[in-house]
């Protein structure tokens, strides 16, 4: 067992290097290596982001000049007069070629359609085709993106939209080939048409978790720009970082724990000297001492555990000197509380017996009863001798009716000096015998007589009734005094406590104390007003012959 519990002890401070030091250590290892994986996206994604955004820049800032371009080929006479469905002389026909000669080399298609969608002019001339299929296709093959520019009327007609521009502008015109892979090593430009959705770079799209990918979508030009590259090349730098910190986060826990049981043991085995003298003086030896060695909290531990034993062993020798006179203050108080029951009843019928002097029969029996209070008094004084000399009571089988009986014609003189009555109904269909001291039991049901005496008023009247229940006998008696109130009837029975004005506070503890000396129950109910009823069971000497 000793060793058990050292052990358990090292297992405590074990868990509390863990929980205070290896599992922190092994939570920032788990975080350096999350860390470091995003370290490496986020450097790598605000590299792609710097990149796109340097593209993206640069396309717009093209873009100024194709949008010069296009605002001249759609804001003039001719086209307006084309739109209209006017007849186009030769020099307008030649004006338009002039046009788009200038701008071949950025826009190598260009459509005039009215609000129709009828197609009024184009260059090259070319079938009509479906616009979306044509777009694609030409997207496709030129690498060039779809601008639509509104064509509107002159004068009262400037707001009224007559006809469209739609026009292919390659994308190196705004993105020079060399430009758009000026980026991020190992990263991938995409551009898509946004009017068709076309992607303009015959490149596929990269999928999976392993690449990074950022966007932007720009109005002029209708272009959505993504640039995306693998994440490997920037996070497995830091991955291995991390894991070389993790590697030495794991080795430096490992040595934390080893010390940590090294040095555990050493103080558990200095504490195992304090267990088991710890464990000798719970069983009652005093006389254990341990060495303490050098000036650390164990050795003082084991100082201070030297002073308690030896303050221990000397109040436990006080104590005991107290607990002896206690006990002799408590023996000479309950044998003088029963001396003066019986003295007060040989007094009150001597008193009696001098006031019946001129009838003699009636003194006799005063005067023998006396004689019989006497010889009790002989009894509580031989028993509580043995009591002190043996240390318990002298059992035999006892008569419970007699010593009823007896109890009845004693507690007389305390129903006498109050003016009340005693009724005691016996049953007489069979006898009561139990096993114990029958001075003993005397005493009991005398002290609960007198009390029930005491507590009534003139005309008031107690009566106690014998029984059997589940093979007990079972005592009652009942009084219509003045009842106990329920804060007082808690402390009844505890030792020099009294309810009544004067008592001693004895008779109740002696009582409960014979009662339980006997194997029985003393039940005590109690309301103010409503008198108090006592009951005692004891076993009956079949019960106990069984036990």
């Amino acid at each position: 067992m000793r060793i058990l519990r050292v052990t358990s002890l090292r297992r405590r401070f074990l868990l509390v290097v863990i929980v205070g030091a290896v599992l922190p250590l092994a939570l920032v290892g788990w975080w350096l290596t999350r860390t470091a994986v995003r370290s490496g996206a986020s450097q790598l994604t605000a590299a792609l982001d710097s990149s796109l955004d340097a593209i993206t820049d640069r396309v717009q800032r093209r873009w100024v000049y194709r949008r010069g371009e296009l605002t001249l080929l759609a804001d003039n006479d001719v086209v307006r007069r084309t739109l209209r469905g006017e007849l186009a002389s030769a020099a307008d026909s030649a004006y338009l070629v002039q046009l788009f000669d200038g701008v071949s080399r950025t826009m190598p298609t260009l459509r005039y359609r009215d609000v129709n969608h009828a197609l009024r002019w184009a260059m090259p001339a070319e079938p009509v085709a479906p616009l979306d299929s044509a777009l694609q296709r030409d997207a496709r093959h030129d690498n060039t993106f779809t601008v639509r520019l509104p064509v509107r009327g002159m004068g009262r007609d400037s707001m009224r939209v007559i006809g469209e521009l739609e026009a292919r502008v390659r994308l190196a015109a705004v993105l020079p080939i060399e430009e758009s892979q000026s980026v991020v090593g190992h990263a991938v430009l995409d551009v898509v048409d946004r009017a068709t959705g076309a992607p303009l770079f015959a490149r596929e799209s990269p999928a999976g978790h392993n690449w990074i990918t950022v966007r932007r979508t720009l109005d002029q030009p209708p272009l959505d720009f993504s640039l995306a590259a693998p994440a490997a090349a920037y996070v497995e730098p830091f991955e291995r970082a991390a894991q070389l910190g993790l590697i030495a986060l794991c080795g430096v826990a490992a040595l934390v724990i080893l010390l940590s049981s090294y040095l555990t043991k050493r103080l558990t085995s200095s504490l195992e000297d304090l267990v088991t003298a710890t464990t000798a003086v719970a069983r009652g030896d005093l006389q254990r001492n341990v060495s303490a060695l050098g000036d650390d909290e164990v050795a003082r531990l084991a100082e201070a555990f030297n002073a308690m034993t030896e303050s221990l062993r000397r109040t436990l020798r006080n104590l005991s000197r107290q607990e002896a006179l206690a006990a002799v203050g408590e023996y000479a108080a309950t044998l003088s509380h029963e001396v003066r029951n019986a003295l007060s009843a040989v007094r009150m019928d001597l008193q009696r017996a001098e006031e019946q002097a001129h009838d003699p029969s009636k003194a006799r029996a005063l005067v023998s009863r006396s004689l019989e209070n006497v010889r009790r008094l002989d009894l509580i004084v031989s028993g509580s001798l043995r009591v002190v000399r043996q240390g318990q009571h002298v059992a035999q089988t006892v008569d419970l009716d007699a010593v009823l009986r007896r109890a009845v014609e004693s507690a007389e003189p305390a129903f006498a000096a109050t003016g009340a009555v005693l009724e005691a109904d016996g049953n007489g269909s069979a006898d009561h015998w139990v096993e114990g001291d029958p001075a003993a039991l005397e005493q009991l049901f005398l002290n609960l007589l007198v009390n029930a005496g005491q507590a009534l008023t003139p005309g008031g009247h107690a009566q106690m009734e014998t029984g059997e229940a589940d093979g007990r006998y079972v005592v009652t008696i009942r009084d219509t005094g003045v009842g106990i109130p329920a804060d007082q009837l808690a402390r009844v029975g505890e030792l020099f406590y009294s309810s009544k004005q004067g008592g001693t506070g004895l008779g109740l503890t002696i009582a409960r104390r014979i009662v339980a000396g006997h194997g029985g129950e003393l039940d005590i109910q109690s309301a103010p007003g409503q008198g108090t009823t006592v009951r005692v069971s004891l076993p009956s000497s079949r019960t106990r012959g069984r036990d």
